[in-house]
């Protein structure tokens, strides 16, 4: 099964490749007492060019109607996935 689904995995990579669909999404999950910073870092680097084409963070959930969140989810878009920083 382990391998069965790695060659689907690299059989679907491959054809992205080949049509020119490579973009992509990294999900970073981020404790919120941490949230902050990593954003600042995340967004310099995309604003500079050194990570992906675009970013967005969720909120924090810190308003006074809205449940604290466990995780607070970073997006960073990518114009090609097989690009590695």
């Amino acid at each position: 099964p382990a391998a069965a689904k790695r060659e689907c995995v690299e059989r679907l990579l491959d054809t992205a490749r080949r049509q020119g669909y490579t973009t992509g999404k990294w999900m970073v999950f981020l404790e919120p007492g941490v949230a902050d910073a990593a954003w600042a870092a995340i967004a310099r680097a995309t604003a500079t060019g050194e990570l992906g084409c675009s970013a967005k963070v969720a909120p924090t959930g810190a308003g006074p109607d809205e449940l604290v969140r466990k995780a607070v989810v970073c997006c960073v878009y990518v114009r090609d996935f097989d690009e590695r920083a």
